[in-house]
């Protein structure tokens, strides 16, 4: 119980404990690491911190100091701070922050990544210890040691720290994290053409997680999620080519945050992405298929149609650019549309063109009455999508759509 680790040999028996953590014999060191992590995430009740945690953090503390003359003693010391997922002494967490990211500043490699991951194991609790000036500037620290890209163990370890750390901000103040996120996401993003494959994909996640979890609902239209649209139309640059993939995860992330405020901010980035996708040899037709159908799930099929219009009819208009591939595309992304939406516009269209296929019919035109009457039926497969959580049943069901 709480009160036994008061006692002198209650706490002797934990710093015996804590010295066989950092023993030299690893079946040692990693049965002494398990039975301090297991002892520490586990506090007698009704204490919230366990009471030993200010001999653990001591421990760190002392450790850390000392890295430098013992950097083994220091690196197992993280290993075992990494892996206890415990609440720390509020006196003690913003000492440990700062010993942590002292580490790097030792050009070790290995030590600078562990150090990184320990720090998200400490950043996991931090809500429960920090208020948002002292969590604001521990993270504004770490952003300043920003690991060269080149260097794929501590990039990778940095950036799930600040993923991590920022994520977690947006719940003590949305206000606070979004006001500096289109700046952070600028420096993050450049990891996504310059680093390594998993230095990539760790990037992307990164800024994929903040889009989600840092845009409040009162931002979705402001300058800085224009910063953001333009920092990710940037990535359809030729020079991130090979991560274009990559990109287009962002891309449809940002869509699916902003909804309809998509339009008309995301216009034009959905454009180039329509242009791309028609290239006969663009390669990625299915991922940017996938940003389409986020757009026409966040703008709804209006507004999408509206900035790439069908055009089914640009045999007639040489100045027109079919687009009857997006018929397929929007009948699984359409939902929660209105419904009149369908019948002034989706209708006549499908009129239209199953009047054309009778046309080419009787001119014994076979092919292109299969051609429009295809089209009619891809129109009209639409329909289903509409009536996936319509928005406005009860004005634009009539008996004679019904009929």
């Amino acid at each position: 119980d709480a009160g036994s680790w008061s006692q002198p040999i209650a706490q002797g028996t934990f710093k015996s404990l804590l010295a066989l953590a950092t023993d030299s014999k690893p079946k040692i060191r990693k049965r002494a690491q398990h039975a301090v992590s297991k002892l520490l995430c586990a506090p007698p009740a009704p204490a919230v911190v366990h009471p030993a945690a200010g001999l653990m953090a001591q421990f760190v503390l002392d450790s850390l100091s000392n890295a430098k003359a013992d950097l083994q003693v220091a690196l197992q010391t993280l290993q075992m701070v990494k892996q206890t997922d415990m609440l720390w002494p509020e006196s003690a967490f913003g000492r440990l922050c700062e010993a942590l990211m002292q580490l790097p500043k030792l050009n070790t490699p290995f030590v600078t990544a562990l150090s990184f991951q320990a720090l998200e194991t400490v950043f996991s609790r931090a809500t429960e210890s920090l208020d948002e000036d002292q969590f604001r500037d521990i993270l504004i620290s770490i952003i300043d040691l920003k690991p060269n890209t080149n260097d794929p163990l501590a990039s990778e370890a940095w950036l799930k720290i600040i993923q991590k750390g920022y994520t977690t901000f947006a719940t003590i103040s949305s206000e606070a994290c979004f006001q500096s996120l289109p700046d952070l996401i600028d420096l993050v993003f450049p990891d996504i053409e310059l680093g390594k494959q998993t230095t990539r994909e760790a990037a992307t996640q990164c800024i994929w997680a903040m889009i989600r979890d840092c845009i409040p609902e009162d931002k979705l239209e402001s300058s800085g999620s224009e910063r953001i649209i333009k920092t990710l139309t940037s990535g359809l640059s030729y020079r991130f080519r090979e991560s274009w993939a990559l990109i287009f995860l962002l891309i449809a992330a940002m869509f699916q945050r902003l909804g309809k405020h998509a339009h008309p901010s995301m216009d034009a980035l959905m454009t180039e992405i329509s242009h791309m996708r028609m290239e006969p040899e663009f390669e990625l037709k299915t991922e940017a298929d996938a940003v389409l159908g986020a757009a026409v799930r966040a703008m709804g099929p209006e507004a999408f149609l509206e900035v790439l219009p069908l055009n089914l009819n640009a045999d007639q208009n040489k100045d027109q650019v079919g687009r009857a591939w997006l018929l397929p595309l929007m009948k699984s992304h359409i939902r929660n549309a209105p419904l009149n939406y369908f019948v002034r516009a989706m209708l006549p269209l499908a009129d239209g063109l199953a009047a054309r296929s009778q046309q080419f019919v009787s001119q014994s035109r076979d092919i292109e009455a299969k051609v429009f009457d295809a089209l009619n039926q891809q129109v009209w497969s639409l329909f289903g999508g509409f009536c996936n959580v319509p928005s406005d049943v009860p004005e634009s069901f009539t008996p004679e759509l019904a009929e």
